[in-house]
C-alpha cells in the first residue's frame, strides 16, 4: 500500500538532504530536481511532500534522503552545485543541449505567470553537421508564452558541429520553474523514438537563485573551414640553366571580403520595398518584427532575396509556405518561418502568393547599406505579388 503522505512542514525551517551512496557526496536545498536513471523522466521533490515512496526511488536512484534543520540548510545551500545536467543519450548532442539550457532566456512573461512547458522538437542537421532547420512539434500553446522565440534566438546563436549523419533529431524541451508543478515531460513512446537524442531543461529562477549557479560554459568554437592550397608551379627551362631574369609568380591568396558579395555599398539607405497592397500591411510587419539574422549568414557576410510561395487557403489563413528561390545559410529557413507562423486571416481570394524577404547587412553605426542586387522584373511582376520585408543585420 501507497504511505501516507506526512503532515506538511515549515520549508522555512527544514530542507532535503541527499546523499549519493557511491561517493558520499550530499546536497541541501528546499527542492529536488531529480532524473531516473532507467526511464530518463524527472520528478521534483520537496521536504513538505516527502512520502516513503519517495525515499524507496530516490535509493533506487542510488540517493539517501533525509529531512534536516534550517541551520544545517542555511550552512550548504552556498555549495549547490549547477541545475541537474541535461538527460542526452546521444553523446554528440551533449554541447548543444549545455549551450540550450544556459543561453535560452525564459521569457518574461511566462515566468511572471508561472507558465511551464513540455514539448519536443524537430533539429535537422545537414551534411556539414550544421543545423539546418528548427520545426517545434507541439501544440500552438508554446507561441503563446513566447517559449519558440527565446529556444530559437539560443539555437541560432549555436556555430558547433554535430557529428551525426545528415536528418532530423528530436529533442525534448522542458521549461521549468522549480516549484510549481504541471510539467509536460516527453512520453515514453517519444522517448524509444531511434532518433530521440534526450531531453533539455531550462530553469525560471529568481535573481537570487541565478546567483547561486556557476557560470555559464564558453561557447563552442565556430566550426573551421578548409583554406585553399595551391601546388607551386613546375618550371622546365627550356635551355640548360642560366641566369633567371623573370621571378616565379604565385597566385594571390585567398583574402575575405571586407563586405558581402554583389552588394552595393551605399551611405544612404536603400530605396524603400516595392509597393505592396494595404491589406497585406499586417503580415509584412509580423515577418519584420518576428524574423531574425541567423548569426552564421551574418558571421559570413551573407545577404540577398529569398522569393517565398504560399497559400491562403479557404479560411483565409496562410498555408504551404515554400522556398523559391533561396541564399542558405540558414536564412532561407528563417524567412519561412517566420512566414508560416502568421496566424491571422487575409482577406484575399484563395490561391498561391509570392512574397520576398531581403536579408541585408549595415556597418555598426549605419553609415553604410549593403544591399543585395535588386530584385528583377521577372520576380515583382508575377501574378499575386504580395511584397517585400527587409532584414537588416550589423556587418562585423
Amino acid at each position: 500500500a501507497q504511505a501516507a503522505i506526512k503532515p506538511a512542514i515549515d520549508s522555512a525551517k527544514y530542507a532535503l538532504k541527499v546523499t549519493n551512496v557511491k561517493t558520499n557526496i550530499s546536497v541541501i536545498n528546499d527542492i529536488m530536481l531529480v532524473t531516473d536513471a532507467k526511464t530518463g523522466l524527472q520528478k521534483i521533490y520537496r521536504a513538505k511532500t516527502l512520502t516513503d515512496i519517495d525515499k524507496a526511488e530516490l535509493l533506487q536512484n542510488g540517493m539517501k534522503v533525509e529531512i534536516v534543520t534550517g541551520v544545517q540548510a542555511d550552512s550548504m545551500k552556498k555549495l549547490l552545485p549547477p541545475p541537474p545536467p541535461p538527460s542526452i543519450s546521444k553523446e554528440s548532442f551533449r554541447d548543444l543541449s549545455r549551450f540550450i539550457s544556459i543561453k535560452t532566456v525564459y521569457p518574461k512573461a511566462a515566468f511572471a505567470k508561472k507558465i511551464q512547458g513540455g514539448f519536443i522538437i524537430g533539429i535537422n542537421i545537414d551534411g556539414n553537421g550544421l543545423i539546418s532547420n528548427v520545426k517545434f512539434l507541439a501544440n500552438p500553446g508554446i507561441h503563446n508564452a513566447g517559449f519558440d522565440e527565446a529556444l530559437l534566438s539560443a539555437v541560432n546563436a549555436y556555430h558547433g558541429q554535430i557529428k551525426e549523419k545528415a536528418g532530423m533529431y528530436k529533442m525534448g524541451i522542458n521549461f521549468l520553474i522549480p516549484g510549481e508543478n504541471q510539467v509536460n515531460f516527453p512520453t515514453p513512446s517519444t522517448a524509444k523514438d531511434a532518433n530521440y537524442v534526450g531531453e533539455t531543461t531550462i530553469l525560471g529562477l529568481t535573481d537570487t537563485g541565478k546567483k547561486r549557479l556557476p557560470p555559464p560554459p564558453p561557447a563552442p568554437p565556430k566550426p573551421k573551414v578548409d583554406q585553399i592550397k595551391f601546388p607551386p608551379p613546375v618550371v622546365k627551362p627550356d635551355k640548360p640553366a642560366k641566369k633567371v631574369k623573370d621571378q616565379i609568380k604565385f597566385p594571390p591568396p585567398v583574402v575575405k571580403p571586407d563586405k558581402p558579395a554583389n552588394a552595393q555599398v551605399n551611405n544612404m539607405p536603400p530605396p524603400p520595398s516595392p509597393p505592396f497592397e494595404t491589406i497585406y500591411e499586417d503580415l509584412i510587419k509580423y515577418v519584420l518584427k518576428h524574423a531574425r539574422y541567423p548569426a552564421i549568414a551574418r558571421d559570413n557576410n551573407v545577404n540577398g532575396h529569398i522569393l517565398l510561395s504560399l497559400v491562403i487557403n479557404k479560411d483565409h489563413k496562410v498555408t504551404d509556405v515554400k522556398v523559391e528561390k533561396g541564399i542558405g545559410y540558414r536564412c532561407d529557413e528563417e524567412a519561412a518561418r517566420a512566414l508560416s507562423t502568421y496566424t491571422n486571416t487575409i482577406n484575399k481570394a484563395p490561391g498561391k502568393y509570392k512574397m520576398v524577404v531581403t536579408f541585408m547587412l549595415v556597418n555598426n553605426d549605419n553609415t553604410k547599406f549593403y544591399a543585395p542586387k535588386p530584385l528583377g522584373d521577372d520576380d515583382l511582376n508575377v501574378h499575386n505579388f504580395i511584397g517585400e520585408a527587409v532584414i537588416t543585420g550589423s556587418i562585423k
